[in-house]
Formats: C-alpha cells, structure tokens, sequence
C-alpha cells in the first residue's frame, strides 16, 4: 500500500507542475497580445482568486514588462503565496 501511496503523490506534483505550465503559458500569450498588467492580473485572478493589489503587483508588472521570461518565476510567487494564504487564512474581524 505504501507504494500506492507515493505513486498518488508523484501524480499529484506532475498535474501540479503541469498546471504551472499551462497558467505560465497563458500568462506569456496575454502578455504579447495586452501586455503586463493584463498578464498580472490574469495571474492574480487564476491562483489566487482576487484582483492585484499593493506594490508587490506594481513590481511584478514592471519586471514582466523589462523581462517577460520572467512570467515562470512570478507565477511560482504567486503559487507560494497561494499555498501560503491556505494554510493560514485570514480571519474576519
């Protein structure tokens, strides 16, 4: 049973990767077709579920703008910020 259970994770980190991929490429072919903010905020709504927002998102727009190869790294910002914002949620006031 133990190998069951490390195939199901290798499968759920190749969709995971293959997930990134896809919103990486999306993100890129938005880019060239409306430019950066559009690529940003596409980002932003896909992983995290909420419009950009604050400064970071003003430099992630500039650095895709100076350097779209970026978008590959941004997205995977923006996946460590998803997980993160998952396991500790915002309470309501």
């Amino acid at each position: 049973m133990s190998g069951a259970g490390f195939d199901l994770v290798d499968e759920l980190r190749r969709v995971k990767r293959a997930e990134i991929a896809r919103i990486t490429e999306l993100a890129e072919r938005l880019l060239i077709q409306f430019g950066p903010v559009i690529a940003i905020g596409f980002l932003y709504y896909e992983m995290l579920g909420r419009p950009p927002d604050g400064a970071v998102c003003v430099s992630h727009i500039e650095r895709l703008g100076r350097a779209p190869s970026t978008a590959a790294g941004i997205v995977e910002e923006l996946r460590a910020l998803a997980d993160s914002e998952a396991r500790n949620p915002v309470q309501p006031a």
